[in-house]
């Protein structure tokens, strides 16, 4: 998470198209292009329930 992961005023939003390590949320944009096809041992296809990135949200880090 960045500095500024979660903005209450915003919506949620998935992005794409930005291949990161790990996903990462700033400023309520949850990026999550892991790169899958590329087809490397690095890079894996991440798949997500919406109703459990809102409940990671709710609680927090930790």
């Amino acid at each position: 998470m960045s500095d500024q992961p979660w903005n209450p005023g915003l919506s949620l939003t998935y992005v794409g198209h930005t291949v990161l390590r790990t996903m990462e949320l700033h400023k309520s944009h949850l990026f999550i292009d892991r790169g899958a096809y590329l087809g490397t041992p690095e890079t894996q296809l991440l798949v997500l329930e919406h109703k459990d990135v809102l409940g990671w949200l709710v609680r927090g880090p930790g």
